[in-house]
């Protein structure tokens, strides 16, 4: 029995879950909370590495924020609000990013 040739319709949908594996390991820039996950996720998983843009103010309100593994946070300057804060990292994995700066500063608060 011969092997069926894959339609335009199973092509497309290898296609389209192939893209959302890819766009899931890219960088994320976060210029607010809802960059990073919906309004109404809790926790809000942070599972790619994530810069936010300097001067950060993200306020999640009463959600907990989860960095995961693969997940990162990189900042020269910001401060998170949130109800809880959870790291969950491996050995491998530097969960929270502080570069330098031309100051040799950089901040993160988390309140």
């Amino acid at each position: 029995m011969m092997p069926r040739a894959a339609t335009p319709i199973t092509a497309a949908v290898v296609f389209l879950a192939m893209a959302r594996v890819a766009a899931a390991a890219l960088p994320l820039v976060a210029n607010g909370t809802d960059d990073i996950c919906l309004p109404t996720a809790d926790p809000c998983v942070i599972d790619r590495p994530t810069t936010i843009v300097a001067p950060g103010d993200f306020d999640f309100g009463l959600r907990s924020v989860q960095i995961v593994p693969g997940g990162s946070i990189e900042t020269t300057w910001a401060t998170l609000r949130c109800g809880e804060f959870i790291v969950n990292a491996d050995d491998k994995d530097v969960a929270i990013r502080l570069p330098d700066t031309a100051l040799d500063q950089a901040y993160l608060t988390v309140t």
